[in-house]
C-alpha cells in the first residue's frame, strides 16, 4: 500500500513537471501568430499610404496640366482674335492694313472623300508628337511660369496650340486646340512622358460693318 501511494504521487509530480514547457510552447505560437498579423497589418497600411500618396500626386499634376492648357488656350485665343478682327477689317474696309500673322495659323481644311473636314489638330503622330512639325505653336514658358498661374512648381515643357481657320471661305472663325503638360514632363518636343490635358475652342468675330 505505501508503494502504491508513492507511485501515484510520483506520477502526479511528473505530470506537473512538463506542463510549464507545454504552456510556454503555446504562448510562443500565439506570439508568433500575433507578430505575423501585426506585420501583415503594417505592410497593408504602408501600401495603402503609398497608394494614397500616388493618387494625390497624380491628381495634383493633372490639375497643373489643366492650368497650363487653359493658359495656352487663352494666349492663343487672344492672338487669334486680334488677327481675325484685323483680317475682317481688310474685307470690310479697303483702307485697312493686312494684318501680320502672330503665329502659324493653318488654312481651313479641305473636305475629305466623305465630305468631312480633316483638321490638323486631329493628327497626333505627324503634328503634335513630331519633333519637326511646323504646325504646332509653342507657347512661351513665361506664360505659365508666373506667380499667378504656378505657385508651387516650375513647368519644364511649354504648352502648345494649333490654330486653324474653321472652314473654307470664312475668314472670321478659327478653331484652337491647346495641350498643356504637368510639371513632371521634361522640356522638348515629341511624345510626352507624364500628364497632359487637351482643350479646344472655336472663336468667331463679327463681320457686320
Amino acid at each position: 500500500m505505501p508503494n502504491n501511494i508513492f507511485h501515484l504521487r510520483y506520477k502526479h509530480l511528473r505530470f506537473h513537471k512538463h506542463r510549464p514547457n507545454q504552456q510556454q510552447g503555446v504562448i510562443l505560437i500565439i506570439t508568433m501568430v500575433m507578430l505575423l498579423l501585426v506585420s501583415v497589418a503594417s505592410v497593408s497600411a504602408i501600401r495603402g499610404s503609398e497608394s494614397s500618396e500616388a493618387v494625390t500626386n497624380n491628381s495634383r499634376t493633372q490639375q497643373l496640366a489643366m492650368q497650363a492648357a487653359e493658359a495656352a488656350l487663352l494666349f492663343c485665343e487672344r492672338q487669334t482674335r486680334t488677327y481675325l478682327e484685323a483680317l475682317v477689317a481688310t474685307t470690310l474696309f479697303s483702307t485697312a492694313t493686312t494684318p501680320t500673322v502672330p503665329f502659324d495659323i493653318q488654312d481651313a481644311p479641305t473636305p475629305s472623300s466623305t465630305l468631312n473636314y480633316v483638321y490638323q489638330w486631329s493628327n497626333l503622330s505627324t503634328v503634335w508628337d513630331s519633333t519637326s512639325s511646323t504646325v504646332v505653336t509653342v507657347v512661351p514658358l513665361t506664360v505659365i511660369n508666373t506667380s499667378t498661374t504656378n505657385i508651387f512648381s516650375a513647368y519644364q515643357r511649354a504648352p502648345e496650340c494649333v490654330v486653324q481657320m474653321y472652314e473654307p471661305g470664312a475668314n472670321n472663325r478659327a478653331v484652337i486646340t491647346a495641350r498643356g503638360f504637368g510639371p513632371e514632363v521634361v522640356s522638348g518636343r515629341g511624345r510626352p512622358n507624364g500628364s497632359e490635358v487637351w482643350l479646344q475652342s472655336v472663336i468667331q468675330v463679327s463681320v457686320t460693318p
